[in-house]
């Protein structure tokens, strides 16, 4: 059986695996309603708060804090789920009731894309005697922390920040490795023209490859630490709790799918050493880089898209695909492709214009891949174009393509300009010196892709 004849085979059925684990997610989580209701008076006697979201949610992953007049009065990790309400309803019991004055609840769960979402309402008890009340407000759902407790999420801090952007990198660069193997060094091969140098770039595709699986399973284990520690706090690494995450959010099924994918990644790795192995071991590595790339778009905010939540995750994961066919291809050509065809006896410059030139296609289309579905997953989260300047999100955004507008300006110059001159003795040090500057700046729009992904869509 051909290559593609496998891919064929095992893509539709990891297709309708990944649509059915995103089927859950078909909107943001949101807080519907609550008794007492936001912005009214009750009367004295008040013996329990309840509290509705749009979706089900994980009740242990659900807590509510009561403020008397600013003072705490009633803290809780849980609250007791309302039975018959599809795990929508929470109710806190009040056995003794509430005394006259102004409430303010701050309310946490996890929405459908793992982020912590928080939110406030306000009430007051009508008090029995003269005493002045202070007014209450209404719902407050863009993550206001309670008086005392920062406002910025816990996501966009040092540590969440740093292992996204790890294990993004690791993903490109698994994707890249894939991508060169298949689509530049076996192209030579195949070619019957510098299969030695194809071999030698081939052997350093492997070993970036493994080396970026190893940075995946780091970023895995970190994941799951910062996701149950934004959740779960003190608690998180309870076993109760973590099966909980794993096996009751999207965002666990996301990384039970990312750990699987990786052990397929390089278990292909390993078999591609083996004698003959060569080909199914690529293509199993291939499909899981597949497979990875779902995972960003299965716990991001493509999962909690409040309309047409397929297309949304489908978009997304194009979207990785593309960065990593055109980036993580690039850097693996910098790191292994280069030094591979130097080192031929001949000096290496006909390797090297043939590496490039089988490189461009493949840059060109993941490049346009990335640009397309860029567009899309913005009208996904932007309603307005006020929103880009108007919201962090939106500014955040803006600061990611003005990086890849000076990456694509890059990737354009090394087209047009360094590409026709590779026969040029100084062409391998001017390649290398261009290409790392495009890496460096897809490197900061990684990074910035890390921050964009922890903050709340307008």
């Amino acid at each position: 059986m051909t290559r593609t004849h496998l891919l064929r085979r095992s893509a539709p059925a990891a297709l309708a695996l990944l649509l059915a684990l995103a089927a859950p997610a078909a909107a943001h989580t949101r807080l519907e309603s609550s008794s007492p209701a936001a912005g009214s008076t009750v009367p004295a006697g008040v013996r329990e708060i309840r509290i509705r979201f749009t979706q089900r949610v994980e009740a242990r992953f659900t807590s509510l804090g009561v403020l008397h007049d600013g003072a705490a009065l009633l803290l809780t990790d849980s609250v007791r789920p309302v039975p018959g309400s599809g795990g929508r309803e929470f109710v806190l019991a009040v056995p003794d009731g509430l005394p006259a004055g102004a409430y303010d609840v701050t309310w946490r769960t996890a929405g459908a894309d793992g982020h912590v979402i928080t939110g406030r309402f306000a009430f007051r008890v009508a008090p029995s005697s003269a005493d002045t009340v202070a007014p209450a407000v209404a719902h407050d759902q863009t993550r206001v922390a309670p008086p005392g407790v920062s406002a910025a999420p816990r996501e966009t801090s040092l540590l969440p920040v740093a292992v996204r952007w790890a294990g993004y990198l690791a993903l490109l660069g698994m994707i890249g490795a894939v991508g060169f193997t298949l689509a530049v060094a076996d192209r030579l091969r195949r070619a019957g023209t510098h299969a030695a140098a194809a071999d030698r770039a081939a052997y350093g595709a492997w070993l970036l490859a493994l080396a970026a699986a190893a940075l995946s399973v780091g970023a895995l284990a970190g994941r799951l630490w910062v996701q149950s520690a934004a959740l779960n706090g003190a608690r998180a690494l309870e076993g109760e709790r973590l099966e909980a995450l794993l096996t009751g959010t999207t965002w666990g099924s996301a990384w039970v799918l990312q750990a699987v994918a990786t052990l397929a990644f390089v278990v292909g790795l390993f078999v591609a050493r083996a004698p003959h192995g060569r080909g199914v071991g690529w293509m199993g590595a291939a499909v899981g880089a597949f497979l990875l790339a779902w995972v960003p778009a299965l716990s991001g905010h493509a999962a909690a898209a409040e309309r047409l939540t397929a297309l949304s995750i489908v978009a997304d994961t194009v979207h990785v695909l593309g960065a990593g066919v055109w980036l993580g291809t690039l850097a693996v050509l910098l790191a292994a492709g280069l030094p591979a065809a130097l080192a031929g006896p001949d000096g290496g410059q006909p390797a090297l214009a043939a590496m490039v030139n089988a490189f461009s296609p493949v840059a060109l289309a993941g490049a346009g891949a990335l640009g397309a579905t860029g567009v899309v997953n913005s009208l996904f989260h932007l309603s307005e174009p006020a929103e880009l300047l108007g919201t962090a999100y939106g500014r955040a955004l803006l600061l990611k393509l003005a990086l890849l507008g000076v990456v694509a300006a890059i990737g354009l110059f090394n087209w047009r300009f360094v590409r026709p001159r590779l026969d040029a003795p100084a062409a391998a040090a001017r390649l290398r010196r261009t290409a790392a500057t495009e890496l460096a700046f897809g490197a900061l729009v990684v990074l910035v892709t890390a921050v964009l992904v922890a903050l709340p869509t307008p």
